[in-house]
């Protein structure tokens, strides 16, 4: 039977606090996420009080390691629990709450599940207790196998490079920052998947096998785990004992998936929620999402719903760039919106950028619709009621004027097209990680979101793409070929939908306009057996990954219950 002691690392780092939900936010929504995090918190978890059982360590990755002279090294960050694992002597402690008990003759098998990061902002201790992350579906899951004396589970959370704490700052001698041109070129998905197998490597050898316990026990500062080349006691360091399980949503949901067809020596099973698998420049899908997703009854949208937003969008059009445009048009819809300068539109790019990265001139929350929240407006139902109210004499137009003040809270609306550009392409950018992720945009996966005449999208219809791709070439000198080709070899390497793998579970939500480009969506039978995939109706962005209340839907806890059975099924039939 494999028992395992449990280290105990001092907790001297402070950590930014997550936003409610992390992976493939626009900056304008991370900033909201932010205004909203402490009303949308539940209170504190139903498994535990605090989160002072939460390790915080880092580790030696090597800045490039497809470059076998490489040297350089920067520290990640990871995080780590063990109370839903036994201690050396197969004994749980009372932090770990409640068990059945275990046989003590019995063996025991020992699991290890990861949490992977993503882009957005910076983990803490919470992603290995009661965030949005990896909550529902990888904690509960490690709490019930082990409360059923099924089994020993670690938790592990390890941060993305080139996001939170975990820049290379240290790797380039000149002092120059981590986000520039020249130094992003380290930031890759690859790259955080060979960090992510050479963490599992390490983990293995120095935190899961018995000859190297002692070296644990009684630190008083954060331990930080040295880098070694994967082919240093590879056979050893996979540890065919302890079976590794990958989760995440979203972004880390698509590298959770990856680690599982990249790397199946090192990761058993994988779960993949709400995960864009198919890289595309172009990707109108989204938004024509949104544009059902306001006429879907079962969260409260309605085709009136739809058609006010739609006319509205429309009317706005023609008055910003149409035909029919002229300043006093122009200037009439600046008073409407509250813009902070009269003339505003006067800059045809102004026009087009109306909106921001989102195409609306409001904020409709599919990606992050919350069908219990119970601020105004918070979600698509409250939106729909709001629109549709027969009360109101307001035009289409004003209503969603009003909610656009209601959601700036007031203040007028500056950001230009050319301030946009200025951002980006300035270590500024690093603050909210927006940089790093947008210049994952420009050399793996495109995504940019846009608004075809034919669609089924509500929103203006201004934004080509051409837009995106000159911020890759302004900001990052990515010209709008070396994009298309980037994207391209992406789908090459990976497989896009056509993932050739086993034991990974994908589970997308019908009002999630990121289920657009998943494996759920994508209708291909090949390989469902090894691939299993579940609809989650009226879910949204990973919901279910989210702490389990009494207020969630019957859908997002049978999905839950999907995905525990089905990696328990993995872990012991295999």
């Amino acid at each position: 039977p494999t028992t395992l002691l449990l280290c105990k690392l001092s907790l001297l780092l402070t950590i930014s606090t997550i936003t409610p939900c992390e992976a493939l936010l626009t900056r304008a929504e991370r900033k909201k996420a932010a205004k909203l995090k402490h009303k949308k918190q539940h209170g504190p978890s139903s498994m535990v009080e605090n989160h002072d059982h939460v390790i915080v360590g880092k580790i030696e990755q090597w800045l490039d390691h497809f470059e076998a002279n490489e040297e350089r090294k920067f520290h990640q960050r990871y995080f780590y629990s063990d109370r839903y694992a036994l201690n050396d002597d197969g004994e749980a402690s009372a932090l770990r709450g409640p068990s059945n008990g275990f046989d003590a003759d019995g063996d025991v098998p020992t699991y290890a599940f990861l949490c992977v990061g993503g882009e957005g902002p910076a983990l803490d201790e919470s992603v290995l207790v009661d965030s949005v992350h990896c909550t529902g579906d990888m904690i509960e899951l490690a709490q019930k196998l082990y409360s059923e004396g099924r089994a020993s589970v670690h938790l592990f959370a390890l941060e993305h490079r080139y996001y939170g704490d975990s820049y290379p700052d240290e790797c380039f001698e000149d002092g120059s920052d981590a986000v520039l041109n020249e130094n992003l070129v380290y930031l890759s998905s690859k790259q955080a998947l060979a960090d992510l197998a050479h963490f599992v490597h390490i983990m293995n050898e120095e935190l899961l096998f018995a000859s190297q316990r002692d070296s644990f026990v009684g630190q008083s500062q954060p331990m930080v785990m040295k880098a070694r080349k994967l082919s240093d006691n590879a056979a050893e360091s996979m540890n065919p004992d302890v079976k590794w399980v990958t989760f995440g949503g979203s972004y880390p949901g698509t590298l959770a998936a990856l680690a599982r067809s990249q790397y199946p020596h090192y990761i058993h099973a994988a779960v993949s929620s709400s995960a864009p698998l198919e890289p595309a420049v172009d990707f109108p899908g989204y938004l024509e999402v949104v544009g059902s997703d306001l006429q879907y009854e079962k969260v409260g949208g309605s085709d009136e719903c739809y058609k006010i937003v739609k006319d509205a969008h429309n009317e706005i059009s023609d008055a910003l760039i149409g035909e029919r445009s002229s300043e006093e048009s122009r200037s009439r819809i600046a008073s409407t919106f509250n813009t902070c300068d009269k003339d505003y539109f006067e800059d045809e790019m102004n026009a087009r950028w109306f909106g921001g990265e989102d195409m609306g001139v409001i904020d409709i929350p599919a990606q992050g619709n919350d069908p219990s929240c119970t601020e105004e407006l918070c979600n698509i139902e409250k939106i729909c009621q709001f629109m549709t109210d027969p009360s109101f004499e307001d035009s289409p137009v004003d209503r969603l004027a009003s909610i656009s003040k209601i959601q700036n809270e007031g203040n007028c609306i500056g950001e230009t097209y050319d301030q946009f550009l200025d951002y980006f392409s300035s270590v500024e950018s690093r603050i909210d990680n927006d940089r790093s992720w947008y210049w994952q945009t420009c050399t793996e996966f495109g995504w940019y979101q846009t608004c075809d005449n034919d669609s089924n999208c509500p929103f203006l219809k201004l934004k080509p793409v051409s837009l995106y791709l000159e911020m890759c070439q302004i900001a990052y000198d990515v010209s709008e070929d070396d994009v298309y080709g980037n994207i391209d070899r992406t789908v090459e390497y990976y497989g896009g939908l056509d993932i050739r793998s086993s034991r990974i579970m994908f589970i997308d939500g019908d009002v999630d306009p990121w289920s657009y480009l998943s494996v759920t969506a994508s209708g291909n039978a090949e390989n469902a057996n090894n691939l299993p995939r579940y609809w989650v109706k009226g879910a949204s962005h990973h919901f279910w990954t989210h702490p389990s209340h009494s207020s969630d839907a019957d859908e997002v806890v049978e999905a839950r219950k999907r995905i525990h059975g089905q990696v328990k099924e993995w872990l012991e039939a295999f």
